[in-house]
């Protein structure tokens, strides 16, 4: 493109004169090369060294779909992602942390396919689905360690454990009786209808999310 305008704008300059184009242009050469090569540098020294954001450098497929649903919820809730919080002498690492006027919700996100049915026994799997175990398991460690943390930091909240199923030929049948069972475009509808027995201010929002923030880190 830049060679492009250069002759151009030479030829107009030129007019009649335009067998002399290749003499004209030699000065303009170098320094367009010059720039050329800088700017491709600079641009691949970019790429490597810019920071991603978090939806875009997160987890699979099913965590950054549900990242990306979550940037929808509004300004009154703080979300956290890929989270390894401590606490009660434990650690568990979390996909998704929301704190919001109605409660705190840590959500897993399942990229499983094929049929999923709760029952009052467990979780149920059609032979042909892409999961395996109990998707309710990893939930309970979670909730274990939020509630340890909120205690220590002497806050009462609503504490809701949430599994996402992020993929598009995952059917849900029942629901867990623990935590909230949800495809992922039914995500920020689950939360935001929550009805918590004692709401948040603002103030307490944020004052959630920063215990949470010390007493947690990203995993590299």
């Amino acid at each position: 493109m830049p060679y492009s305008i250069l002759y151009i704008w030479l030829g107009y300059t030129l007019k009649n004169n335009w067998q002399a184009i290749g003499e004209a242009a030699g000065p303009y050469i170098k320094p367009i090369i010059i720039a050329a090569v800088v700017l491709t540098v600079a641009y691949i020294v970019y790429k490597i060294v810019r920071k991603p954001s978090h939806e875009a450098a997160y987890g699979d497929e099913g965590e950054r779909s549900t990242a990306h649903q979550l940037r929808y919820l509004g300004s009154e809730y703080r979300v956290l992602h890929n989270r390894q919080v401590r606490a009660g002498g434990g650690s568990q690492q979390f996909d998704h942390i929301v704190v919001g006027p109605n409660g705190v919700f840590h959500i897993d996100s399942k990229h499983w396919s094929g049929e999923v049915r709760f029952t009052a026994q467990g979780v149920e799997r059609s032979k042909e689905g892409s999961h395996q175990g109990d998707p309710t398991a990893q939930l309970y460690r979670h909730e274990h360690v939020l509630k340890e943390l909120l205690r220590d930091g002497g806050v009462q909240a609503d504490l809701v454990g949430v599994i996402c199923f992020t993929h598009p030929h995952c059917e849900l049948v029942g629901s867990s009786p623990a935590f909230l069972t949800v495809k992922v475009d039914r995500l920020l509808h689950a939360i935001k209808t929550h009805k918590p027995k004692k709401p948040l201010s603002a103030g307490q929002v944020a004052g959630i999310e920063r215990l949470i923030k010390e007493h947690s880190s990203v995993p590299h």
